[in-house]
């Protein structure tokens, strides 16, 4: 048997009310799903929380970590490719948002050698 998790709000501390289930649009590393999240509500100062979104890093855009992780390994193949079938995105994800995953690697991995 598995019991659900109590969640804290992140500002106040108090436990968490169930608000609703929502449905999310993420990319992963084998494609995109649809992930149906629960979403938690803080009685005392109304934030709301999402944990699967916070956990995976979620809130700012709909890429998992996985998905994250091979777009990087897909954007480092990219650059070291001939201009070829090996270059070419096997996920849909732009230049752009390659850019961005492989600058906050690069930032993550600095902070933890700094450690």
């Amino acid at each position: 048997m598995s019991q659900g998790m109590r969640w804290q709000c992140p500002q106040c501390r108090r436990f968490l009310g169930y608000h609703d289930t929502q449905n999310k649009q993420v990319l992963t590393r084998h494609g995109v799903v649809e992930l149906a999240r629960g979403r938690y509500r803080c009685r005392m100062c109304e934030q709301e929380y999402v944990p699967v979104d916070v956990l995976n890093d979620l809130q700012r855009s709909g890429f998992t970590l996985g998905a994250r992780e091979a777009g990087v390994s897909q954007a480092v193949r990219m650059a070291f490719a001939p201009a070829s079938e090996a270059g070419r995105p096997t996920l849909p994800i732009s230049i752009k948002s390659l850019e961005r995953m492989a600058g906050e690697v690069t930032r993550t991995h600095a902070r933890l050698e700094a450690m």
